[in-house]
């Protein structure tokens, strides 16, 4: 598992989505999915009155939106979550932007099991998703995507930016076929 952004940690009040790890008596702790699987800590106070009902809503392995509250508590280096003052909007917007770094993140990972002995995760992410991302470094998502449907019609890396990666050509065609591939408009039949 590699992070899906520039940034090595969220910043305040990022909303992320997190994988829950387990559900102890003063609180949860999760994994940040789009963050390397740092560790998040979600007190019961943030969460709901009763911790009866927030141990049910809350089961290891399922997915939810949270807010960061605080970067990195310094004793325990564990980020702490927060789910009171999510609305709507920040859940939608939180769950379009990671499904679409989820969608260029797949391709990272394709390309590490072709080539796994050549070149990490964090290397194949600064050469070929993070240098066409002009949000910078942040967890806007939008550019990078539109970006990658960009390379998807035209197929030629300088168009998009206009310096070479510093990859193998095998690789770089091999990126470049998997995001033609994933990104192109789908088909669709229309009856009449």
């Amino acid at each position: 598992m590699s992070r899906f952004y520039k940034n090595i940690l969220p910043k305040e009040e990022d909303c992320v989505i997190v994988s829950i790890d387990k559900v102890d008596e003063i609180g949860i702790y999760a994994k940040l999915i789009e963050y390397n699987g740092i560790t998040g800590f979600l007190s019961f106070d943030d969460v709901s009155r009763t911790k009866v009902a927030s141990k049910i809503k809350y089961r290891p392995g399922q997915q939810h939106i949270m807010q960061i509250s605080s970067i990195v508590n310094s004793i325990t280096d564990i980020v702490d979550l927060s789910t009171k003052f999510l609305t709507s909007e920040q859940k939608e917007e939180t769950k379009n932007r990671y499904e679409k770094a989820r969608q260029v993140h797949s391709i990272i990972e394709y390309l590490i099991t072709l080539f796994p002995s050549d070149l990490g995760p964090e290397y194949l992410n600064e050469q070929l998703v993070w240098c066409i991302d002009n949000s910078n470094g942040g967890v806007n998502g939008t550019d990078l995507y539109n970006n990658m449907k960009k390379l998807s019609f035209t197929g030629d890396w300088k168009r998009i930016y206009p310096e070479k990666p510093n990859v193998p050509d095998n690789v770089l065609s091999k990126f470049i076929e998997q995001v033609q591939q994933r990104f192109a408009p789908k088909h669709y039949k229309i009856y009449s």
